[in-house]
């Protein structure tokens, strides 16, 4: 996520509106701290960054089930 908003080049309070959160939240955000945000939280972060988000549920690939996160370019 962090990539997606620096590509969006806003300023920390610009982000905290388009995310309609406070600036204490941007900079957790920011330092990576992901566990203070829930995952339909996040997923709104990033709707509201012009992002779509898929959620693809299939058989296992490996010999233990594994959740992986893969951004496309």
């Amino acid at each position: 996520m962090i990539k997606i908003v620096i590509n969006q080049n806003v300023s920390d309070a610009e982000l905290a509106e388009i995310l309609k959160i406070d600036i204490t939240q941007v900079v957790a955000l920011m330092s990576g701290k992901l566990s203070e945000f829930s995952a339909p939280e996040l997923f709104q972060f990033l709707n509201a960054l012009d992002q779509d988000v898929k959620i693809v549920v299939g058989p296992k690939s490996q010999p233990q089930a594994r959740t992986c996160v893969i951004a496309s370019s």
